[in-house]
């Protein structure tokens, strides 16, 4: 009995690692005009409101300066910036930190070049629903979340709707 537990969590095991973990969507109603006033600042220190990016395709990544699956998903991340920030697509990171002075150091060490903010309270986790990080949300230009994502996985469902979206726009 013992030995057919083992091999199950074995088997669990390692279908998890070879295909990540699950992606969850799941559709908001909610829109630009009715989320939150999130209390987020930048590494400036100024307050940061997703109204401002109302009209584009934003992506949100929850991350922190200890979640190394944070750290690992970066490069993807810049990736997606990289290739469509001219294409009414935004990318913002929350930082899900404590610290302010880990996140600066942290955010500087990688050269983030999209708009990189820290959550002041519990809001933006508590809105989105964000129980681990890394974690995904893409936003639609109406400011409906069309998409979320927890985890680091090889097949990203959120980059692959991103590449679907903007796939006849990009040259």
């Amino acid at each position: 009995m013992k030995i057919n537990i083992i091999l199950l969590l074995i088997i669990g095991s390692l279908h998890y690692l070879r295909k990540g973990p699950e992606t969850e969507f799941k559709q908001k109603t909610s829109t630009v005009d009715n989320l939150p006033d999130l209390n987020l600042k930048n590494v400036k220190g100024e307050s940061f409101h997703l109204s401002s990016l109302k009209g584009k395709y934003v992506l949100l990544d929850f991350w922190a300066s200890w979640c190394m699956p944070c750290i690992a998903s970066m490069p993807r991340v810049d990736s997606l910036y990289s290739k469509y920030s001219g294409k009414n697509f935004a990318v913002v990171s929350i930082s899900i930190d404590k610290s302010r002075a880990a996140w600066l150091k942290e955010q500087a060490k990688h050269h983030i070049p999209w708009i990189n903010t820290i959550t002041v309270d519990t809001k933006a986790t508590q809105f989105f629903n964000v129980k681990a990080v890394p974690y995904t949300v893409l936003i639609n230009p109406n400011g409906e979340v069309i998409l979320t994502e927890e985890g680091l996985s090889t097949e990203s469902s959120i980059e692959n709707k991103i590449h679907e979206i903007f796939r006849n726009t990009v040259k």
